[in-house]
């Protein structure tokens, strides 16, 4: 028979099928554990970060332009500030425990380093801040602002313009019981201001947004939903100004000014630099010094160019 008359096609036959299996193999091998061994990557990780600091920051994504996100509003309940630091934890144990970050193409390093930045803001601001507890501002800044993006640029679809103003209304109580229940501290000065400034809101809220906003509730049963979750709005925001008026501010113990070392801690934090305050302030001086000399130098060969022969006086 051709193959006991041949055997050496059965020997190559195999021995090709062996090669591909060994190949095979070898291409598992080398999938599986390269996974331990890439580089994390930061595209994908700067995506995933981004989708969870738009549902926990929708005020902040809208306006930066995100108009999907006028449909939510702040939740800075115990449970979801906890989630969002465990999140920004996580992130950055994934990154600081890869051995590979040195394979990194220079633009993917400075994107993890500024990553890495944001989210160790994040979880100071959070867990070590603590500004849920102790900063009143944190709250009046968000009120006084939920609406400012949705009026400036209205969405074309007006149910959907309807249920955003009545998502963020609702949001707004819902962060005003939030603050008056976890609230402990704050600066007197800056809680003075954002007492006064929830106030002024609470005014706005109560006579001036109904006035921009009516057009979108033109049906009778939607627009009494409207006044009602308005004036459930107002009534929250001057509850909260109350509360921090009568409780926050007579016991608040926390410094108006940062102070030297939180002051550095928080320049290294914001900027990644490694540098003492009053380096910084030296550094500065000395430009503004330079530019003044520029510009004096500048000033006087214009005066030159125009007025040949003069001079200007000192």
């Amino acid at each position: 028979m051709n193959v006991m008359a041949n055997p050496s096609k059965i020997e190559r036959k195999s021995h090709i099928l062996w090669i591909a299996q060994i190949i095979i193999i070898s291409l598992i091998f080398l999938t599986s554990s390269s996974c331990c061994c890439q580089p994390p990557d930061i595209n994908q990780l700067a995506v995933e970060y981004l989708q969870k600091w738009k549902l926990f920051y929708p005020s902040e994504a809208l306006a930066a332009g995100d108009k999907g996100s006028a449909l939510r509003f702040e939740d800075f309940s115990d449970n979801n500030i906890q989630q969002w630091v465990e999140f920004n934890e996580e992130i950055l144990l994934e990154i600081s425990e890869n051995k590979h970050k040195d394979k990194l193409l220079l633009d993917e390093k400075i994107d993890m380093k500024l990553l890495e930045r944001k989210i160790n803001q994040e979880i100071y601001k959070w867990k070590i801040d603590k500004v849920h507890l102790n900063s009143p501002s944190l709250y009046e800044n968000l009120i006084s602002q939920a609406f400012t993006h949705i009026i400036a640029r209205p969405l074309k679809d007006r149910s959907v313009m309807r249920k955003a103003v009545a998502t963020r209304l609702r949001g707004v109580v819902r962060l005003c019981q939030s603050a008056v229940v976890q609230l402990e501290n704050g600066s007197p000065e800056r809680s003075t201001g954002a007492a006064h400034g929830l106030k002024n809101t609470a005014g706005f809220y109560g006579s001036g947004l109904p006035g921009i906003l009516d057009p979108y509730f033109n049906i009778p049963a939607t627009k009494n939903k409207f006044r009602k979750d308005i004036e459930m709005a107002v009534k929250s925001i001057r509850e909260l100004s109350s509360h921090i008026t009568q409780k926050i501010i007579p016991e608040s113990t926390i410094s108006d000014q940062l102070g030297k070392e939180k002051y550095n801690k928080i320049l290294r934090l914001y900027t990644g630099l490694r540098i003492h305050s009053l380096k910084l302030r030296k550094i500065a001086s000395d430009e503004i010094e330079l530019v003044r000399e520029m510009i004096k130098k500048l000033s006087v060969e214009f005066f030159k160019s125009e007025h040949p022969g003069n001079m200007p006086e000192e």
